[in-house]
């Protein structure tokens, strides 16, 4: 089965995870401020997303439950972009 992963942080962990997930057969979007690394997973198969609070673009066809999954992974993501935002500075 494959699966629609958004993953938000390339680095040396969230790459190796994305790289990862794609050898799986997963679809993956990616987010990440450093654009260099995007590019890398992108090269691989994945979708660059443009931020982290922005889902991917839903494909076609798609089960209700994914869809459900996927909005509320957007809804935490803005919630927690939100929380960082307004955080005081350490």
């Amino acid at each position: 089965m494959t699966n629609n992963v958004a993953l938000i942080g390339a680095g040396a962990m969230g790459g190796a995870i994305g790289e990862r997930l794609l050898a799986t057969g997963n679809r993956l979007a990616v987010f990440d401020l450093d654009k260099v690394k995007v590019e890398a997973l992108v090269a691989k198969g994945a979708t660059a997303m443009a931020s982290a609070a922005a889902p991917p673009a839903r494909p076609t066809t798609s089960s209700s439950a994914s869809i459900r999954r996927r909005s509320c992974a957007a809804r935490c993501s803005v919630t927690a972009a939100w929380r960082l935002e307004r955080s005081p500075a350490r």
